[in-house]
């Protein structure tokens, strides 16, 4: 009889259960816990407790980044609220999220330049007006506002400043 990866994996140790999941995990590392639970072929709630123990095993790394938009994103009925940049950049699951519009304008980075999007957030770099025009923080500061600059802040996914 051919040995798989689940009856290796169990003469490790691990559970049959902890086994599979984990098989599921290589197949799709970024799955939800949803998803493994159907690659896997085990109920969702075993699904997590075997997560849990692979977890308290050192077999896995839990990503915590995104776990709220993981559960709203899998949720038909699900809403919630997220940052623009992230559901834009490192969202992994982009086809079960949808933007909603606020008073008729759907987020976007000319709509949140411009401030017809109403919920914005300014990030702000400042120095003090006694740095030395050559002090590092200035410098650094003035290269963000240049060219290269907001061609950084737009690549990393960023609203640029208008006109710059």
């Amino acid at each position: 009889m051919k040995e798989s990866v689940v009856d290796h994996l169990t003469e490790l140790g691990f559970s049959g259960a902890e086994a599979a999941v984990y098989v599921a995990l290589l197949q799709e590392p970024k799955a939800t816990g949803y998803r493994i639970a159907r690659l896997a072929g085990k109920p969702v709630p075993n699904t997590y407790k075997a997560l849990d123990a692979l977890h308290k095993k050192g077999a896995i790394i839990v990503d915590e980044t995104g776990r709220e938009f993981y559960a709203v994103s899998t949720d038909p009925a699900g809403i919630g609220y997220s940052i623009f940049f992230y559901e834009e950049n490192m969202a992994p699951r982009k086809e079960s999220v949808r933007l909603l519009a606020v008073d008729g304008v759907i987020p976007s980075s000319a709509s949140i330049r411009s401030r017809a999007y109403p919920y914005t957030t300014e990030v702000y770099a400042v120095t003090r007006d006694d740095l030395p025009k050559n002090s590092l923080a200035r410098q650094l500061l003035d290269w963000l506002r240049s060219r290269g600059g907001q061609a950084l802040i737009e690549d990393c996914g960023y609203v640029p400043l208008q006109g710059e």
